[in-house]
């Protein structure tokens, strides 16, 4: 613990708080060219909670009033909302099968329902772009970094929760994650209580806990793609490289999880080391058309592999959402999310977000986060 600096701590707020703040942004953004506007998560701790919330355009010509807001209230957003249309939206469940959808404002939306059969193949696929997009680099960056940002990392803490609640409805179940489980919600419940130095000690001890459990799902959701024959590799090299702006991986075929643990912890560049039979699933997406597709298929370096892999049809049907959702981001030129799994792509469309992409890589640099470093060393010995 020693060796960080923990910075932007959680501030406390009032569930009235969020609701009004849901309220307010709902009534402001809202115009005739967006037919709806809708929460998608449930505000169980507030001050640590976020705001999910999809704004469902008519079509990419609508615009939105300015998606700035005040101080209090960009904290209870904390991270730019998904704008789609109403074709995302009617197949919402393709993408993410158990958001809770609340909606805040215009004429609800039809949301098509998967079948039991593609519910679950759905699940499948939505855990390893989850892995692909989060697991474990998400942990291992926090790990070895300096700084730890406080509520970010209590945010990201908490969606392993998520991720282990999915892996339940698939029959894949440990101690060790229902321990995670009810070590991080106890946590979030009694953080505002608890003294700075208990909350930086349980923070620590959680976010090791997180990376090692992480790995643990990884291996676990491997076996399982290999036992029901999900998928399987017929001849390949023995290592190919996903090199995006983000989401770097490397997959390997004699993949375990305790080599790979050591890998990434000594590695001076943040790739995943990640199983060979997680790869396929990129190389599917990246047989479409489209911005997304497009991306990916330039920066995966697989010269070498054949394989099987099954559900192609929800495979097929996830990636064209993401890539209508990429272009949609593009065409509307907003500054918000690219696409549910955008693997590193990040849209250039309009002025803000061609800034957007440089500030990024300058703040991405070892220079940038050198400085921050230090700056926050001595703010730590200012206050002390």
């Amino acid at each position: 613990m020693k060796d960080f600096v923990f910075v932007s701590y959680p501030i406390k707020c009032t569930l009235k708080n969020y609701r009004d703040t849901e309220k307010k942004v709902a009534n402001r953004l809202f115009n005739n060219k967006i037919k709806a506007i809708y929460t998608s998560s449930v505000v169980s701790y507030p001050g640590i909670s976020d705001i999910d919330m999809l704004i469902v355009v008519k079509n990419n010509s609508a615009r939105l009033r300015s998606l700035w807001f005040d101080k209090k209230q960009n904290y209870m957003i904390c991270h730019p909302f998904y704008i789609i249309d109403g074709y995302i939206m009617e197949n919402i469940r393709w993408v993410y099968p158990d958001f809770r959808l609340n909606l805040m404002k215009g004429q609800a939306v039809n949301v098509n329902q998967p079948n039991a059969n593609e519910l679950k193949a759905i699940k499948i696929i939505l855990m390893i772009d989850v892995t692909l997009r989060h697991f474990p680099s998400d942990y291992i960056e926090l790990l070895k970094s300096n700084m730890i940002t406080v509520r970010n990392t209590l945010l990201r803490l908490n969606s392993l929760n998520h991720t282990i609640s999915t892996y339940k409805s698939l029959g894949l179940r440990k101690k060790a994650w229902d321990s995670y489980t009810k070590e991080s919600e106890n946590l979030r419940k009694i953080w505002f209580r608890l003294s700075t130095d208990d909350q930086n000690k349980s923070l620590t001890k959680l976010l090791k806990n997180a990376t090692s459990i992480s790995i643990d799902l990884i291996q676990e959701l491997s076996t399982y793609l290999k036992k029901n024959n999900i998928v399987k590799i017929l001849s390949s090299d023995k290592e190919l490289v996903y090199d995006g702006e983000q989401n770097k991986a490397i997959f390997v075929k004699d993949w375990n999880k305790e080599s790979a643990l050591d890998r990434m912890l000594n590695s001076k560049k943040y790739y995943s080391i990640l199983p060979l039979n997680f790869v396929p699933l990129l190389l599917e997406y990246s047989k479409e058309n489209g911005l997304l597709s497009n991306y990916i298929r330039k920066h995966l370096k697989a010269k070498k592999i054949t394989y099987q892999i099954n559900h192609k049809e929800i495979i097929r049907k996830r990636i064209q959402m993401f890539n209508h959702q990429a272009d949609l981001a593009y065409k509307m030129k907003h500054r918000h999310f690219t696409a549910f799994f955008d693997y590193g792509y990040k849209s250039t469309g309009g002025f803000i977000n061609k800034g957007s992409h440089i500030l990024r890589n300058l703040k991405n640099s070892k220079l940038f986060k050198d400085i921050m470093f230090i700056f926050a060393s001595m703010k730590k010995d200012d206050h002390n």
